[in-house]
């Protein structure tokens, strides 16, 4: 079978979301369960100026949602890949 062939082709967008579902997973899941400790114990050991503290909550938000993002994304591909595979059936 060559590339160009209508099965193989399918086959090979389908890993293309698959990939990017499972790298997508994992970004999203080290930002998830990684900013999570920053949300839950929000510390300040370093005596750092109080603006200072926000920006880095913010900041630390804006990384947490960014990783549910992903996940989402992840989801969306993973389900792309799963109905082009049952289109080509």
């Amino acid at each position: 079978m060559t590339l160009e062939h209508p099965e193989k082709r399918v086959v090979v967008n389908s890993g293309k979301h698959f990939f990017k579902s499972v790298l997508y997973f994992i970004i999203g899941m080290i930002l998830l369960i990684g900013l999570r400790n920053n949300l839950d114990n929000p510390t300040n050991n370093f005596s750092l100026p109080e603006f200072v503290f926000d920006i880095s909550t913010v900041f630390t938000l804006i990384l947490f949602l960014s990783g549910f993002v992903l996940l989402l994304i992840s989801a969306y591909s993973f389900a792309k890949g799963i109905t082009d595979l049952f289109k080509s059936l």
